[in-house]
């Protein structure tokens, strides 16, 4: 058939083969026949249409070489063979000028998209004619100065304009188009990306040596980006890195062609290209496949943003066209539409094959997708297969049923006899070959009733369902349960978007896009997390945006206001075009009809959900839910819950986690109902009735409780019966402390108080022993002074109430005895223990567990008043008798564990410390949980034995981890968290990072003196740590400064002989030392010495130092004889204890040389 050139208005010009094919690909339809040619026509045309544009394809003979003049001279032809020509557009690949060098820099990669925009008088084309460029060759010359005067036409501008308008999601709009295309053949293979590993891009380093140029791996869904700017048009191909340099720096190009300097005073061209090289000499044809089909589906979207133009004087149109299928699908396609490709791809691969069956159910959540996933299926289908026809039957209910195959019924002509079922007519013409293909879908199909034969329903809709292998149905349906029992194993389970594709459908949808720099990606993350990644609820946070003029950060501040105020703003109405009119749209009401069927359905389901709406609503365990008739009724519940995607089973656990939005949907629906408070007490006495005791061995079954118990007590809708309550409280309370997490407990114990102190009848013992638990509180919490004033009292009170040998008397005498620990009484914790000891000892036995942590606590009091060794023999034998009445992995045994690694750490037994510690972090993990306070200390003691041995990325990276594992659960200001700030400044101390130790040093200095005190032994010894970060910066003066003020505090407070006065005297000495100020060192240090040789020992690492600074001071002031001496018994200490290899005993050799030496100098 004759094709009229008069009736097509587009030139879609693809030079290259490979850009031809990518065009025809995209056509909508290819018309059939062919122009008519005469003398001096040289060239052969295909034609199609695109969104009701009549578009013909023109490319280069094959063999004819291009460049600027061959389409020049295509332009000509074309121009004069269709006389109406509107507008044109050049698509095909091109070099890419990537400039990594700017701020932002242009980035482009292989497979981008260019996209050429005029700027004034420039078509954003720049024209160069450079001929063959080499190496040698150093003209660099810009044809008729580079201008092109010819200019884009308008309409093309502004179909450009409203794409880049969705940048930096300009991307998304071409993908559909592309992906129709991937797989699909030409000579050489498929247009399917070569992969982002194949992408390579060269440059020069600062030696003038070519190098690989490094640049960080997009996320997938961010693969290609499109460039606007002005792109470089020459006559001749570029393959000279140097020249593609100062080409893009001297006219800020993003790309260099080919053909478009040649064409556009002809015909006023968009230009459209895909990335395929970089314009040097690693040129080749790898991705100009993929390279020109982005560009040709960036043409295609330019086409769809452009409404047709039909010449009116020609008549009606001689074009032949492909029959096109029949269409009832009743929704716009989603331009907004993201993800789901997986999805997607599964459907259409089993529509196209002959072995499997032809039918496919989508279930999920309501508001998850599944019918903007449907309605992006039949126009991928429409596009793929223009003949297939694709039927839409809405399933809300039997009126929406019949009238949607009324409506198939009218599209396929069809006439019905009175006495006729339309369902049944339709049903047996789509069975016939003769119907064709075509795709039906079934949308909503959520009433189980309507699936089954039944009183109200005869005639089930699966009855009217047609088959025929050149059809396909698919149906979506919230009812797992329907799915299966109608497709079997062909079910597709929509999963809960990722965060990339639900930030990209937010940015969409959103009229004023998010700016990162302003918010940064975390606000959009955290609001993203807070709707679940749920479609719907993404959608109606967008329009509530932005009808209001809002940002992110304010629509995510409303969702944390109190429930009441969240119910309001999910309830929030908002209009929809890719949803069914009749049905209301926000995301708390779209789950009502659901939550009805499974009431009907069954009443167990009905009251799992109910009383999950009460609790947390994540990892519900099965035992805490209400009693079942049998394990059969409780499964067949949870599975209708889950069949609904309401709930999910964690991980095949006996455990269900219960969608947050649903969790407050259902809040909401039993509050219309009047019932909620009801499911709260039902709740509340569970939860009280499954929750045991504190005890340690109860830890796993209690912590999958807690957060339940904690809902519990936090709800505003009831108020639980005092009893009741006051269990809560204290089991709750309690089971928080024993975890580690005093921060939850404290308020708990303070209103179990306040309540026991109010109620009449309250026994003494029983007040006192809730108010040792909050005194514990306070000590783990850091209020220690708060902690000494309560303990005492409980104290005095337990005294005069059980008897002053009273176990529970002892046990107020050793939470005291703790709480002068920490405040740096060692001497009275030393009194109150030996005191404690004689009482179990006395009442209880020796090896009683509560005597031997008496004995535990013991030694904590000798080793910090000095008495080390005293302190090592009660941790020996703390530890062997922990493992014999309690067990290697009891908390108390890996306690007593932890005490003696920090033992051998201090003496220097570096390897061995490090194993048990190891070993005890493990077993922590395992049994008590990264976040517990006891495994965050062995952690601690772990990173300091790394410092202490010089492991120092061991160290930094440890210490690191437990500063944040304390903030988090701890709080910022914490003492624990505090001397984890200032344990990592000591690690950056010993690498020389004085900048880092002294902020974090000043951090922790400032923070410690409001939380503790200024003479409070941690305050004092971060300003010790402080003045040695001076020191090593050479300020010494205020180095020296603030050691004074630390020896006078320690000397005050310690002792002489405590190690750490010793420790501060050893400083003050060494600030002295580096003043030249020799006296005053000498006397500190030997001071210092004597005390350690007579606590640590001649042989103890700090000793051995000790004498190496004092040996230092001696040669500083020339007293060779005394230096000597000492370096002698070092020298003989070091050999003995560290071997004669050991670089510090040949460090000594050469000392001792050295003043051998000098003194024989100095006497001759």
């Amino acid at each position: 058939m004759e094709l009229d050139p008069a009736c097509y208005t587009v030139a879609w010009i693809a030079p290259l083969e490979i850009e031809a094919r990518a065009a025809l690909y995209m056509l909508d339809h290819k018309h059939e026949g062919r122009f008519s040619l005469s003398r001096g026509d040289d060239y052969v045309y295909q034609a199609g249409d695109i969104n009701g544009h009549n578009v013909i394809i023109a490319t280069l003979p094959a063999g004819q070489e291009y460049g600027t003049g061959s389409a020049g001279a295509l332009a000509a032809q074309i121009k004069k063979f269709f006389p109406n020509l509107w507008f044109g557009l050049l698509v095909g690949v091109a070099a890419g000028l990537p400039n990594l060098s700017i701020n932002p820099p242009n980035d482009i990669r292989l497979g981008d998209v260019l996209v050429g925009i005029p700027d004034g008088n420039n078509a954003g084309l720049k024209a160069y004619d450079l001929g063959k460029q080499t190496s040698n060759n150093d003209d660099l010359e810009l044809l008729r100065g580079g201008y092109i005067l010819a200019t884009t036409e308008p309409v093309v501008r502004s179909a450009i304009g409203s794409i880049k308008l969705q940048a930096p999601y300009d991307a998304e709009v071409i993908r559909p188009f592309y992906r129709v295309i991937q797989n699909l053949p030409h000579a050489g293979g498929t247009f399917i990306d070569p992969g982002q590993e194949m992408d390579i891009l060269y440059d020069y380093d600062e030696s003038g040596s070519i190098t690989q140029v490094y640049r960080e791996r997009r996320e997938d869904s961010q693969r290609t980006r499109v460039w606007y700017g002005t792109i470089g048009s020459g006559e001749k191909l570029l393959k000279n890195r140097h020249r593609r340099n100062e080409l893009r720096d001297t006219y800020d190009l993003i790309g260099l062609e080919m053909e478009a300097a040649g064409m556009m005073n002809r015909i006023p061209v968009g230009v459209i290209r895909g990335v395929c090289d970089y314009g040097d000499e690693n040129k080749n044809k790898q991705w100009q496949p993929y390279a020109a089909a982005m560009a040709a589906a960036y043409a295609k979207a330019v086409l769809y943003e452009i409404q047709p133009k039909i010449p009116g004087s020609q008549g009606p149109m001689s074009v032949s066209r492909q029959t096109r299928g029949m269409w009832t699908v009743p929704f716009h396609r989603n331009p907004h539409f993201v993800g789901r490709q997986e999805e997607l791809s599964q459907i259409q691969k089993n529509m196209s094959s002959d072995d499997r069956p032809k039918r496919m159910a989508i279930t999920g959540l309501g508001g998850i997708g599944k019918t903007q996933m449907v309605i992006e299926l039949a126009y991928q289908t429409r596009e793929r297969d223009p003949e297939c026809s694709v039927f839409w039957i809405p399933c809300m209910g039997l009126e929406d049923i019949e009238g949607g195959y009324l409506d198939t019924l009218e599209k396929l002509n069809l006439k019905v006899l009175p006495s006729e079922d339309p369902k049944q007519r339709v049903k047996t013409h789509l069975s016939q070959e003769s119907a064709g293909r075509w795709l039906l879908i079934l949308d909503n199909a959520d009433d189980t009733h309507l699936w089954t034969k039944n009183e109200t329903n005869l005639y089930p809709l699966k009855d009217y369902l047609p088959q025929s292998p050149q059809g396909f149905v698919v149906v979506t349906t919230r009812n797992r349960k329907i799915a299966v029992r109608w497709a079997a194993s062909e079910v597709i389970s929509i999963p809960q978007m990722d965060l990339n594709t639900a930030t990209h459908m937010l940015g969409h949808s959103l009229i004023q896009a998010e700016p990162a720099e302003d918010h940064g990606t975390s606000v959009i993350a955290k609001l993203l997390q807070e709707l679940e990644f749920l479609p719907l609820a993404i959608s109606q946070a967008a329009a509530y945006i932005n009808e209001n003029g809002l940002g992110v950060a304010d629509y995510l501040s409303l969702l944390e206001e109190q429930e009441e105020d969240v119910l309001e703003l999910l309830s929030e109405d908002f209009e929809d075009q890719w949803r069914y009119s009749a049905i209301k749209n926000p995301v708390l009401i779209t789950w009502l009809i659901s939550f009805n069927q499974v009431r009907q359905l069954n009443t167990l389901a009905a009251n799992y959900l109910s009383f999950m709406a009460c609790i947390h609503p994540k990892k519900i365990p099965f035992s805490l839910l209400p009693s079942a008739s049998s394990r059969k009724a409780r499964t067949d519940a949870l599975g209708l819950l889950h069949a609904y995607s309401f709930v999910e089973y964690q991980n095949g656990s006996q455990m269900v986690s219960l969608h947050r939005l649903v969790h407050l949907a259902t809040r909401n629906w039993l509050r219309s109902e009047g019932s909620l408070n009801h499911y709260i007490l039902e709740a509340s006495s569970r939860v009280n009735e499954v929750l045991p005791d504190s005890d340690p061995q109860n830890r796993m079954l209690w912590r999958e409780l807690l957060p339940h118990s904690q809902v519990i007590l936090n709800q505003n809708e009831c108020h639980l019966n005092h009893e009741e309550r006051e269990e809560l409280l204290e089991k709750v309370g309690l089971c928080l402390q024993s975890d580690g997490r005093d921060r939850d407990a404290e308020p708990l114990l303070l209103e179990l108080i306040a309540k026991k102190k109010k109620k009449p009848g309250t026994e003494n013992g029983e007040l006192l022993s809730c108010s040792a638990s909050l005194a514990a509180t306070y000590r783990n919490r850091g209020k220690w002074k708060d902690a000494e004033k309560l303990g005492t009292h409980v104290m005095e009170e337990s005294m005069k109430v059980f008897g002053v040998e009273h176990p529970r008397t002892a046990a107020t005498m050793a939470n005291l005895s703790s709480t002068y620990s920490k405040l740096g009484r060692w001497k009275e914790a030393k009194e109150l223990d030996l005191k404690i000891l004689h009482i179990r000892e006395k009442v209880l036995r020796s090896d009683h567990p509560d005597t031997v942590t008496t004995l535990a606590d013991l030694a904590s009091s000798y080793w910090y008043e000095g008495q080390r060794e005293k302190a090592e023999r009660l941790e020996i034998q703390v530890l062997e008798t922990r493992k014999r009445i309690l067990s290697p992995d009891h908390p108390d045994t890996l306690d007593a564990m932890a005490r003696y690694a920090s033992t051998l750490s201090s003496r220097g037994q570096y390897n061995e410390a490090e194993d048990l510690l190891i070993h005890i972090a493990e077993v922590q993990k395992g049994s008590m949980g990264l976040e517990h306070p006891d495994t965050i200390s062995t952690l601690a003691e772990l990173g300091s034995t790394y410092k202490n041995h010089e492991r120092w990325e061991e160290a930094e990276s440890l210490g690191s981890q437990v500063l944040e594992l304390r903030r988090e659960f701890l709080g910022p200001e914490h003492p624990d968290t505090l001397t984890a700030m200032s344990n990592l400044a000591g690690v950056y101390w010993s690498q020389n990072n004085w900048a880092g130790a002294e902020e974090l040093e000043q951090l922790v200095l400032e923070a410690n003196k409001r939380v503790v005190g200024i003479d409070h032994p941690l305050t004092v010894g971060v300003m010790l740590n402080l003045a040695a970060t001076y020191s090593s910066q050479g300020r010494l003066v205020e180095a020296e400064a603030l050691e004074d003020q630390v020896l006078g505090t320690r000397m005050k407070t310690h002792g002489p002989q405590h190690p750490d006065t010793l420790t501060a005297m050893a400083n003050l000495a060494l600030t002295y030392w580096r003043q030249n100020r020799w006296d005053k060192a000498e006397e500190l240090e030997t001071k210092v010495l004597e005390t350690r040789r007579n606590i640590l020992g001649s042989e103890h690492p700090h000793t051995l130092i000790l004498m190496s600074n004092l040996i230092g001071t001696f040669v500083s002031q020339k007293k060779w004889e005394e230096a000597q001496n000492l370096a002698t018994q070092l020298l003989e200490f070091q050999k003995r204890s560290l071997g004669e290899d050991h670089p510090n005993t040949l460090s000594t050799v050469s000392e001792l040389l050295f003043i051998q030496t000098s003194a024989a100098m100095e006497e001759s």
